[in-house]
């Protein structure tokens, strides 16, 4: 599975990386948002600069609109986009990844015909869209965010020497858990530090994983997880604790993960603690095998994705045009 992945991103990303476009101007919207959904905002907008194609963020002026408008976050942004289009302001609509969490939320909102694309960030939630609601099925693309490799970056390539620290990074993981986790790092003779969750800032995490000779992820799911390739950017690779069980929003969630975007050089998942108490055993040996940065580098940086939304875009107006 983890091949497969590798393979799906290096051709999207080769593809992307030789294609033109033919429109030269993007409008952009969101509302005020932190943590993951800020960061998916400024991977774009960092992305679409550096490859030098125009856009213009949330405009206030309804004439400063782009034919082409991008909704990242608020459902209600999708709905005055939808009469946007309807009274002939813009042309097209790529909604998504910060909308809905179940996609018949807001009385079906998504399933609009005004909107061409969805945009999510794997194929899980894809599959768990389409699970909801069927019409969405050729509407769905799926485009991940970047991070910038220039900020999250190591300032050793040995991965070796850094002690005994491992980070261990919580997130909607109970207290217990987190204990019984970090006991068994130290039987095994690691030193854990633990991270939770909405309590650091970017120059902490950046610290800590410059420290650590690996990190240790406890997330019941993620719809992509961009704190985990800011520890790949840093080339910090990850054991993440995935489950594949959960039950919210009224649904059980199957497929699920914690970590859609784990290759084999960037890490290893488990399930239960006897997994990776199995995966402890050979660590050592294996971390000079993993090449997280690489792999952030030929997919996943701002540029990158930028790219890929692009091609999502093109590709969306080309067949529109051929039909």
């Amino acid at each position: 599975m983890k091949n497969i992945v590798y393979i799906y991103l290096f051709v999207l990303t080769f593809i992307t990386s030789i294609q033109g476009y033919s429109f030269n101007h993007l409008t952009i919207i969101n509302e005020p948002c932190d943590r993951g959904p800020g960061c998916v905002v400024r991977s774009l907008m960092d992305g679409l600069r550096k490859l030098n194609m125009p856009f213009n963020h949330n405009p206030t002026d309804l004439t400063q609109l782009a034919d082409i408008v991008v909704i990242l976050s608020d459902a209600s942004n999708v709905k005055k986009a939808i009469e946007w289009k309807k009274a002939g302001y813009i042309k097209h609509i790529f909604a998504g990844p910060n909308l809905v969490t179940r996609s018949y939320e807001c009385d079906y909102l998504l399933a609009s015909p005004e909107i061409d694309v969805i945009l999510v960030p794997c194929d899980w939630a894809r599959i768990n869209f389409i699970q909801d609601d069927a019409r969405l099925t050729d509407k769905i693309k799926i485009w991940y965010a970047g991070v910038d490799e220039t900020y999250w970056k190591p300032t050793t390539n040995k991965k070796s020497g850094k002690g005994n620290n491992v980070l261990i990074y919580a997130k909607y993981a109970d207290q217990h858990f987190c204990n019984q986790i970090k006991n068994v790092l130290a039987h095994d003779g690691w030193n854990p530090v633990t991270l939770s969750y909405g309590n650091y800032n970017h120059q902490q995490y950046k610290a800590l994983l410059t420290d650590s000779a690996f990190a240790l992820f406890l997330s019941v799911s993620e719809s992509q997880g961009i704190a985990l390739a800011e520890a790949w950017a840093m080339d910090v690779p990850t054991l993440v604790w995935n489950p594949q069980e959960l039950v919210a929003y009224g649904k059980r969630f199957d497929p699920i993960s914690s970590c859609p975007y784990l290759t084999d050089d960037t890490g290893l998942d488990w399930k239960t603690v006897s997994d990776l108490e199995n995966h402890l055993k050979i660590i050592k040996r294996q971390l000079s095998s993993f090449n997280p940065r690489k792999w952030i580098l030929e997919h996943m940086t701002d540029t990158k994705s930028a790219q890929l939304l692009l091609d999502i875009i093109q590709h969306t107006i080309t067949s529109e045009v051929k039909e």
